[in-house]
């Protein structure tokens, strides 16, 4: 298991406040967790064994020696620098133009790279299964997260799959009512809180249908409901980042399973992608 720091960060607004103490001992000395007993960790924080144990538990470790071994893990693949709370940086006022241009680009690397490590190989084997055998493909999403949406159809379209995205909440409902058992739909949404998702998500799996998130990773009511999770990263610094770095890993896992489907029929889709080119060339400027 990797990325453990991350997949803590993203869970900081779900924690108690016993529960926050370990957090963030944990994310600020991860170094120093390694060589500390339980017992000794709980006097730091102000806890006890139990309340440790319980903790590695809600993160989805069997207790406090797997999350030994998954940071350890973690320390030997990731430098010590991109565990500090520097890694992501939000702009100032102040900032130049070249340190808002480095923050930006840095942020996007940060989240990339982390949600590289956090994604489920499983899981993702399992999405691009479901996608590639689905008749129908829906997308949901709102806002920055509908872009992405829109952005998956372009490119399932262009290697001939029947896919549709819906950024209006009663065109979502329409549009599930006549989904069927052989179509899957795709739900994007950062927080996993939104409540026109959830609500439609609900509507689906009553009606038995498939369904993929593309979301936060750690518990939320789209996790509870997707069949399929495909868990994120992008702790922006602020509100003010406005949806930069998760907007980014949203594209990016999309890229990601696009090219997984076109390599399973590549030969086909090839063919596919040149027909989709040359269409439009007549559209272009000389």
């Amino acid at each position: 298991m990797t990325g453990l720091v991350t997949r803590i960060r993203e869970q900081l607004g779900n924690f108690k406040k016993a529960e926050r103490r370990i957090a963030d001992y944990l994310i600020s000395n991860p170094d120093a967790v390694l060589k500390l007993s339980i017992v000794q960790i709980a006097e730091q924080t102000n806890s006890s064994s139990a309340g440790i144990v319980h903790f590695c538990q809600k993160i989805g470790f069997d207790g406090f020696k797997s999350v030994k071994s998954a940071l350890t893990y973690e320390l030997l693949r990731t430098s010590q620098t991109s565990l500090d709370d520097g890694s992501y940086s939000d702009i100032n006022p102040s900032d130049s133009t070249q340190e808002l241009i480095d923050k930006v680009l840095g942020n996007h690397i940060c989240a990339i790279e982390e949600t590289g490590k956090l994604l489920d190989i499983a899981a993702f084997e399992a999405a691009v299964e479901l996608l590639d055998r689905a008749h129908r493909i829906d997308l949901f999403g709102f806002g920055a997260s509908g872009l992405v949406a829109q952005d998956m159809q372009q490119k399932l379209v262009s290697i001939g799959k029947y896919s549709l995205a819906y950024t209006d909440i009663h065109l979502q409902f329409t549009a599930a009512s006549s989904l069927s058992a052989d179509d899957v739909a795709v739900f994007i949404s950062y927080s996993g809180k939104t409540r026109g998702i959830i609500s439609c998500m609900r509507f689906l799996k009553e009606r038995g249908i498939k369904t993929i998130a593309i979301t936060k990773s750690g518990p939320s009511r789209v996790v509870s409901l997707a069949d399929i999770v495909l868990a994120v990263c992008s702790p922006e610094a602020a509100v003010r980042s406005g949806a930069m770095s998760s907007r980014i890993i949203q594209l990016a896992v999309v890229d990601m399973l696009f090219m997984a489907i076109m390599g399973r029929h590549y030969e086909q889709v090839k063919e596919s992608l040149h027909r989709s080119a040359d269409s439009v060339k007549e559209l272009q400027y000389l």
